[in-house]
């Protein structure tokens, strides 16, 4: 009995330590952590950013909602999104882009595409076009699934591409190129 449950604990210490050592596919940093990230290493590091550069007068209910889902606050970020839907209170492409994130977060990137697909004319279409390249990317990763071709996936980053002025943005969107053409 007691190698038994010797066995099992340590199994769940495995798991722990499995689960709670997964990074996080898709990191949400701001332009100045990252520019503290680059001072520290020299360069951009090797990671699927979802890079915020906020400037004044950015839409505030889009910022407050990707923080919550920065710091991992799913369940205020979940409450947050059914007011928006509900309430109707911001404009449909934010609520769409705000679901999409959150989707694409959540790895449901279907529904991801489809929300970041009408989230159309907003001041952050550079992280909208990425994203939707990026969930074009994961459906592909499933071969049975496989409905898009590296050039319509490259098309959305060149999109992003084209939406950005800032030098960071456009070195992480080819960072997440390079990740859906080799994998990773």
């Amino acid at each position: 009995f007691n190698y038994l449950r010797g066995k099992v604990i340590y199994f769940i210490i495995i798991v722990i330590f499995i689960t709670g050592c997964t990074a996080i596919k898709y990191p949400i940093v701001y332009n100045a952590n990252l520019e503290q990230l680059i001072q520290q290493k020299g360069k951009i590091p090797q990671t699927r950013y979802i890079l915020l550069d906020i400037k004044q007068g950015d839409n505030e209910v889009f910022i407050e909602f990707v923080s919550l889902l920065r710091n991992n606050d799913w369940q205020e970020a979940k409450r947050m999104l059914n007011n928006l839907v509900s309430e109707k209170s911001q404009p449909e492409e934010i609520i769409n882009l705000c679901s999409g994130i959150y989707h694409f977060l959540k790895n449901d990137y279907f529904q991801a595409y489809k929300k970041l697909q009408k989230a159309k004319n907003t001041e952050f279409d550079s992280i909208r076009y990425l994203l939707i390249g990026d969930c074009m990317a994961e459906m592909n990763s499933d071969p049975i699934s496989k409905n898009f071709s590296f050039k319509e996936i490259a098309h959305q980053y060149q999109l992003a591409l084209d939406q950005t002025d800032n030098k960071n943005m456009k070195e992480i969107i080819k960072i997440h190129l390079k990740y859906a053409r080799y994998g990773g």
